[in-house]
């Protein structure tokens, strides 16, 4: 993978990603496995070819550990969030940021007033940015 280049995933990796995201240390497919069940039901083996996905697309990295590889995320949440709104944009707003935002305010009432007042500071933030 080229510096610029962008990972997608789909809900899957998603989900798995997000449990790598939030651990402390690296995981075992057993340990990724487990975290992931309580969500879906998936077969080990599944987790075992997702990570194996994850790893060939260089969105984790492992390392054996005994008779088993640990994974862990190569990028930070923010990093991977980052490509996701790129694709959101382009793929289902045709560039237009304005529409994604107003999609994303739509949601309003999934989000708290606090959640509401931070996005009002980071709107003000980027404008005085822009100025």
């Amino acid at each position: 993978m080229s510096g610029g280049e962008k990972i997608t995933f789909g809900s899957l990796e998603l989900d798995i990603m997000s449990v790598l995201w939030s651990a402390d240390t690296p995981l075992t497919v057993a340990e990724v496995h487990t975290a992931v069940s309580g969500e879906r039901d998936l077969a080990y083996t599944t987790v075992l070819t997702v990570l194996g996905n994850l790893y060939k697309k260089q969105a984790v990295d492992r390392a054996r550990k005994g008779k088993a590889h640990v994974y862990w995320s190569r990028q930070k949440r923010d990093e991977a969030a980052e490509g996701f709104f790129q694709s959101l944009l382009e793929k289902i707003y045709q560039n237009n940021p304005a529409q994604m935002m107003a999609g994303f305010l739509r949601t309003r009432d999934a989000l708290t007033e606090h959640q509401l007042a931070e996005l009002k500071k980071e709107l003000e933030r980027f404008e005085a940015d822009g100025e």
